[in-house]
């Protein structure tokens, strides 16, 4: 969130923000946000579907529905770890959503990556904290992250836009390899959102 701030005061942005949401209980994104003056909501779906006894299914589309009315160009996925089915996307017919991974994915989330060394990579998959032991635990020479465009109802696959990648030292912990990513992942997402805008002629994040 605060690259993503950054970016759009930026003189050569395309962007403003004009809406965030969380599903989580708690928001480093929706509190910066509400500082900035930024409309922000907590949309959470065990506590929606408790209070309505409706379907994940009718959230997704009550999501969607809500998200539409403030007409965003791009949606952008960072930290976002629900799958978005075709109830969401059916709302956003001329919008691109983007989702950053914590990984180097390829563009069908199966199969391997070729490393800069020329060695494999398996796709690792999940959240940050299930995918950075697995990066250890594989002793990969290299890792990263990729923004991609999202699929309904897929996990990790996409049209890929960018990916950032860098090398995995010896002696690494999931501590110096925590910080490396995410100076990866701030720029990627505003590489990706640039890039996308431009590309696009878009006007509003």
């Amino acid at each position: 969130m605060p690259a993503i701030l950054e970016y759009e005061k930026r003189p050569d942005s395309l962007g403003k923000i004009i809406l965030v949401v969380s599903h989580k209980k708690e928001s480093p994104g929706i509190d910066l946000a509400t500082k900035e003056g930024i409309p922000a909501v907590y949309f959470n779906l065990v506590k929606w579907r408790n209070r309505t006894g409706k379907s994940r299914e009718e959230y997704m589309d009550t999501l969607g529905f809500f998200v539409s009315q403030y007409d965003p160009k791009l949606i952008v996925l960072a930290g976002w770890d629900l799958v978005l089915d075709e109830n969401f996307t059916k709302h956003f017919p001329n919008s691109t959503i983007i989702n950053l991974h914590p990984a180097l994915l390829t563009e069908s989330g199966t199969g391997e990556i070729t490393l800069p060394d020329g060695s494999k990579s398996p796709i690792f998959k999940g959240q940050i904290e299930e995918v950075l032991p697995e990066v250890l635990k594989t002793g990969v020479t290299y890792y990263g992250c990729t923004v991609h465009e999202i699929k309904p109802n897929s996990y990790d696959e996409g049209k890929i836009i960018i990916q950032r990648v860098f090398k995995v030292e010896k002696g690494e912990t999931i501590e110096t390899l925590a910080k490396k990513l995410h100076k990866e992942e701030d720029l990627a997402l505003v590489e990706s959102i640039d890039k996308v805008l431009k590309n696009n002629s878009y006007s509003q994040l």
